[in-house]
């Protein structure tokens, strides 16, 4: 039998969406000798084994397609385009390899899976699962065929696995720090394909209602750790004044008794909390889902089986003999989605008073470092983007910080809870700013400096401590 290996061919670097697909070429390395063990042939289609496809430049220029992201997003989902789309899976993919007993797709379009679907072709769909904090990450797979989803069931793993191995974790956690109770929102990528609803990216602006924590609790922000700038992330915490940013783990917060619910986009998070005991809430219903395609249902989860040749057998036939046991899944991905070498903790941010705290390279101050800032330096850490923040658990009611800069700068000083903001003008020269705080469990310090800005200590003062007195506003 053939087999077509494909993915999104039309996220390519023509429509600003990078270059060639890696992770397919990484599974047909894993795949081919698989099915080729079992008499079966593994193939991709070669007019798309390349950055540029001349096929995509051609079909853009016939069709007035321009090259940016606003094309791809049309090919992506709006059903205008669906018949442009079967035309190049039919043309372009299909015929040059005289047809396909069987499509297995890595992360493909909507329109590429009703494409092919409508050109009567069986299809599996097939990605990375949303749970990632167990020993090995899982896959997870759809198809429009009965009895592909039938195989599928028989190697589906079930939903005890992963939540069984969810309260393994928890129980071997250190108990968090005191934090007050808190709605978590989960940051994504901002071109994550799960975003695209109605054949737009979704944004937080358009969500900021059924975004507010309850009363009493604040909105507790983690960026996801490879979507910098963050624009989601920085614009929710300029709109809500009880928000905080954290850096904490997820699986640690995802654990925390003080996060009561979690809400998100569509981050996959949401699935993970469900297995930590914790409500979700995902606010987007993308292009992609289940319910936008139900002719290929739900996902099945899948370990490594579904890499064995015993498990293609099982679907496509062929002779099974001796085969090495399937590597890890975790180990085909360069990213450690998931991975620690020991049970993730919320660490303590208590500051005494006392020694001050040192914010270089290894100093015992970057524990309160919390969002903005860059690589520690030799002596402190140096602001990066519009503000920076601060994490405290102070145990007195005021706070020095030694700052320097390369130049003259203001710095507005905001402290939440309280609203409480300090405007002050810096020099060159390392300057001591004494602060008053409000007593609180967890304190955010958001510093917003007109040019970059380095911290190089901060200590908790003794309630006596007298110091200069900056004027004080209110948010």
């Amino acid at each position: 039998m053939r087999v077509c290996l494909l993915h999104d061919i039309f996220r390519a670097e023509l429509f600003g969406q990078g270059g060639q697909n890696h992770t397919s070429a990484m599974l047909e390395q894993v795949l081919a000798p698989v099915l080729a063990s079992l008499g079966h042939q593994l193939v991709r289609p070669p007019a798309f084994i390349m950055d540029r496809p001349p096929v995509l430049r051609d079909f853009a220029a016939a069709h007035g397609l321009a090259h940016d992201v606003g094309s791809w997003l049309r090919l992506y989902a709006d059903p205008a385009t669906l018949p442009l789309v079967r035309q190049v899976l039919r043309e372009h993919v299909l015929a040059p390899i005289d047809g396909a007993d069987l499509v297995l797709g890595w992360e493909m379009s909507p329109n590429m899976l009703r494409g092919l679907a409508g050109l009567g072709q069986k299809v599996i769909e097939f990605n990375l699962d949303s749970v990632r904090f167990c020993p090995d990450l899982f896959l997870r797979a759809r198809s429009n065929d009965p009895a592909i989803v039938a195989w599928l069931d028989s190697y589906a793993v079930p939903d005890a696995m992963p939540r069984a191995y969810a309260a393994q974790l928890m129980a071997s956690m250190p108990p968090p720090p005191p934090h007050p109770p808190a709605t978590l929102f989960a940051g994504q990528v901002a071109d994550d394909s799960s975003l695209i609803e109605g054949g737009a990216f979704a944004r937080v602006q358009d969500h900021q209602a059924a975004l507010a924590p309850d009363i009493g609790e604040i909105l507790l922000l983690k960026p996801h750790p490879h979507g910098a700038p963050h624009p989601g992330i920085r614009w929710l915490h300029a709109a809500h004044k009880q928000a905080r940013i954290t850096p904490d783990n997820i699986y640690a917060l995802l654990a925390a008794p003080f996060v009561r619910r979690v809400v998100t986009l569509t981050s996959s998070v949401a699935t993970e909390a469900a297995l930590f005991g914790k409500p979700a809430q995902r606010l987007v219903t993308p292009d992609q889902a289940m319910a936008k395609l139900p002719e290929f249902g739900a996902y099945r989860r899948l370990d490594a089986r579904f890499l064995t040749p015993a498990c293609w057998a099982a679907l496509l036939g062929g002779r099974l003999s001796a085969a090495p046991p399937p590597p890890p899944i975790a180990r085909l991905f360069s990213r450690g989605w998931g991975r620690f070498t020991a049970p993730p903790a919320i660490p303590s941010r208590q500051l005494a008073a006392g020694t001050p705290r040192h914010c270089g390279a290894g100093g015992d101050g970057l524990v309160h470092l919390g969002f903005g800032w860059a690589a520690p330096a030799a002596e402190c850490s140096w602001t990066e983007g519009e503000f920076a923040t601060l994490l405290l658990a102070p145990q007195s009611t005021r706070l020095r910080l030694t700052c320097r800069a390369a130049t003259s700068l203001k710095l507005e000083i905001t402290i939440r809870p309280g609203g409480q903001i300090r405007r002050i003008e810096l020099g060159a020269q390392p300057t001591d700013i004494d602060l008053d705080l409000p007593p609180a469990t967890v304190l955010e310090l958001t510093l917003r400096p007109s040019a970059t800005l380095a911290l190089e200590k901060l200590q908790a003062l003794p309630e006596n401590t007298e110091s200069a007195r900056q004027a004080i506003t209110r948010e």
